[in-house]
């Protein structure tokens, strides 16, 4: 029963490690930065929700997709506008310039929470999280922020999708009364440094992983993630403005591997771009705005080299809500 427990346990270490760990990080990852590094909660200063959806098709049905909500919100910065248009007409209107350049005024925090679920072949993964950030001037352009998220999470195993030769094995009965089920707590951490056009952030996700019960049957790892993340914006013309990114990944579970994204975006209303990471994972990008808060983006991606003898591809959908600006704070990267 031993050998068999651990060949099982190898068996979904290797399922997560190879697969799941290589296809959860969206290829719109700059379209939901928080969900890689808490610290960047909050770095919009608007209501920002985001909605995705990503579906792996296969020559074979393994079921790969993956959904998430993310909501995020700051909150305390106060614009100078504010005063201007809500003050006393005074002399001296340097004051304006004053408070704009005030410090403590332009610190902020940010709030936010998630929802994810992932599904590859028998393995199912749920999460629900809460995140904060804090924000704080370091120059007239640049901000330093540092945040962290605490999420529950739910593995499951979906036995149906398995011919089990000896149902009789008591680690199988007790694993199926358990319902194939692992609880756990999952705590992230995150910081970044950014200005208007450009973002430098780092992230260490399932730093801290505690079960909810230690005789859990499961007993799968929590694959401890680090994230270095760099996006930078620059104007091309008055209409056009180039986005372009990269972003390091290191796993405990599998090796290092990169991802790099260019976009193009006209008026603010359509984004054309393509990336490339190190899984041989060639992508397409289009967006577009269809009203003046509400965003689409598409993506599609083509697996070359070994994988693409299983004709591989990911189809991505995410929409972006950008509400409760009554200030018309401009995005700052995305």
């Amino acid at each position: 029963m031993n050998s068999f427990k651990n060949i099982l346990i190898l068996f979904l270490s290797t399922l997560v490690s190879n697969v799941y760990g290589q296809d959860r990080t969206f290829s719109q990852f700059f379209l939901n930065p928080t969900d890689i590094n808490p610290g960047i909660t909050g770095i919009e200063s608007y209501l920002d929700i985001s909605l995705g959806y990503k579906q792996l098709w296969r020559d074979f049905d393994s079921g790969d997709n993956s959904a998430f909500l993310s909501i995020d919100k700051s909150f305390g910065q106060v614009p100078s506008s504010v005063y201007k248009n809500n003050s006393l007409r005074v002399s001296d209107t340097k004051r304006y310039d004053r408070i704009d350049q005030n410090q403590k005024l332009k610190r902020k925090h940010g709030l936010g929470i998630s929802v994810r679920a992932d599904e590859t072949g028998a393995l199912k993964t749920f999460n629900a999280g809460v995140r904060y950030a804090y924000h704080l001037p370091l120059t007239l352009k640049w901000r330093l922020s540092f945040g962290s998220s605490i999420k529950f999470e739910q593995n499951s195993i979906d036995f149906a999708k398995y011919n089990v030769r000896d149902d009789s094995d008591l680690f199988i009965q007790n694993l199926m009364a358990n319902g194939g089920n692992q609880n756990r707590y999952l705590v992230d951490f995150g910081a970044s440094a950014y200005s208007d056009n450009l973002l430098v952030a780092i992230s260490a996700n399932s730093l801290v992983n505690q079960e909810f019960d230690s005789e859990d049957l499961l007993a799968l790892d929590a694959e401890k993630t680090y994230h270095a993340f760099v996006n930078h914006k620059t104007p091309i013309s008055s209409l056009i403005d180039l986005n372009y990114g990269v972003l390091g990944v290191y796993t405990s579970l599998s090796e290092f591997y990169w991802a790099a994204n260019a976009r193009l975006k006209y008026k603010n209303r359509l984004t054309l771009g393509a990336g490339y990471d190190s899984n041989d994972r060639l992508s397409g990008f289009l967006g577009l705005r269809v009203q003046d808060n509400v965003y689409l983006n598409y993506s599609y991606d083509y697996f070359v080299g070994a994988l693409s003898t299983f004709n591989v591809v990911n189809h991505e959908l995410v929409l972006n809500l950008k509400l409760a600006n009554p200030y018309n704070f401009k995005e700052l990267l995305w």
